[in-house]
């Protein structure tokens, strides 16, 4: 006996999904496509199916109304499951909820509805193709290579436990209970990451206007040292301002102090090898190489395309690509880190020039000014900054394993309801 099909509660039985439906059929979109079409009736395609079991219609397309108005199949209705028959995200299931926002939608060829009878809850057999059972269960259909899919077999295969319909509406009733509450912790943890960027930038921020470093340098000043705090927050205050830079920095452009090159070309079959030395591209470390162009560590911006301005350190002995700018600097002393946070802090993505593949010049780097410090202060910030960042890195792994433990538990809820447990 399959895993699946394992003993069920008394009263539940096993059923192909097959038996369960009205209909599956899927929908079609006009000769020659719909990327000129700016209005018209909603055409859902597996793009506007996301992962937690509803919709992403920000990039919506259309067909005209009078094709819609002929198709025989693919018309959406509340309470249909729509699953992504082909492509990346085959197996990806969405449901036609009270709160879809289009009355009147159709779907595209690349996404099955499926209609379920009377006598079963809809949503009961959604829950079962969207666990990860479910999922697993339309995948044994798969077939084909790099643009596979499923087919309507997929429904002759497919196992569903069935308990009485009072039952099934109660199981429902009980996973959405808990969801919501899951939902409302997972909302909340986003927000703290949210929070967690904004303070990231905010530490860069006051590190650069000089004011993390102010305490450190009216301390370390020839001044007298002032026992009153609020006489010396006055005394801060005058140290630096938005519009002024802080005592004893110099402002000057990039240009005055630092020299750009590009890396070396290498394809992306070259940087897949599986060699001693990292490859650094835009994006970071993007595979490995058995030579390397630098034995030092060194400073790379982000040349062209999604990650322009994303700045790195390179690990030594490294390769780096044509995807990136290598930075050397003339300063008589400098801290890499500090660089490396103070050219984090700039916002370089925005030099890029506005096109469908943005670009960073090395004669635009140079005209931006900036303030630097000496090379004192410069250890001081980056030992402030990473203080503070140190905490941050910390709260994000918390975050990051109580959504993916979130995550878990949904399936968990899912494996109980599927096996009776639940209520």
């Amino acid at each position: 006996m399959n895993d699946e099909l394992k003993k069920l509660p008394e009263g539940w039985e096993w059923k192909k999904l097959k038996d369960l439906l009205e209909n599956i059929e899927s929908g079609k979109r006009p000769k020659g496509g719909v990327q000129n079409i700016k209005e018209g009736i909603p055409s859902i395609g597996a793009e506007h199916l996301n992962y937690g079991g509803g919709f992403s219609l920000n990039n919506l397309k259309f067909v005209p109304k009078e094709f819609a108005d002929k198709m025989n199949k693919g018309i959406i209705r509340q309470n249909d499951i729509v699953i992504v028959k082909d492509g990346a995200t085959t197996g990806k299931t969405s449901y036609i909820s009270s709160d879809f926002p289009y009355n009147y939608a159709v779907v595209n060829e690349h996404v099955f509805i499926i209609r379920v009878k009377s006598d079963v809850v809809s949503k009961w057999i959604f829950y079962i193709l969207w666990s990860k059972n479910g999922k697993d269960q339309i995948l044994k259909d798969f077939r084909g290579a790099a643009q596979g899919g499923i087919s309507p077999n997929f429904i002759n295969i497919v196992n569903i436990p069935i308990p009485q319909q009072i039952i099934q509406k109660l199981l429902v009733k009980k996973i959405e209970k808990l969801f919501s509450e899951l939902d409302s912790g997972i909302e909340v943890l986003k927000k703290v990451q949210e929070q967690l960027k904004t303070y990231r930038q905010a530490v860069l921020h006051v590190a650069f206007t000089g004011k993390l470093t102010q305490k450190w340098r009216y301390e370390n000043s020839e001044s007298e040292i002032m026992n009153d705090e609020s006489s010396l927050y006055s005394c801060y205050s005058e140290l630096v301002s938005e519009s002024q830079i802080p005592k004893g920095w110099k402002s000057m452009f990039l240009g005055n102090f630092l020299k750009v090159s590009s890396g070396k070309g290498l394809t992306s079959s070259k940087m897949k090898v599986n060699g001693k030395y990292p490859v650094y591209g835009g994006n970071g470390i993007s595979g490995h190489h058995n030579k390397y162009m630098y034995n030092e560590s060194k400073l790379i911006i982000g040349r062209v395309g999604a990650k322009c301005g994303v700045v790195h350190i390179t690990k030594p002995k490294s390769w780096i690509t044509d995807n990136a700018l290598v930075c050397e600097f003339n300063l008589n002393s400098y801290n890499m880190k500090f660089l490396y946070y103070l050219f984090s802090n700039l916002n370089l993505n925005k030099l890029s020039v506005s096109t469908a593949q943005p670009v960073i010049s090395g004669a635009k780097l140079y005209k931006v000014v900036t303030h630097i410090p000496n090379l004192l202060e410069q250890q001081i910030i980056v030992e402030e900054i990473e203080s503070r960042l140190s905490v941050c890195d910390k709260i994000e792994e918390t975050v990051k394993t109580a959504l993916t433990q979130a995550e878990f538990l949904k399936q968990s809820i899912l494996k109980q309801a599927f096996e009776g447990k639940l209520i």
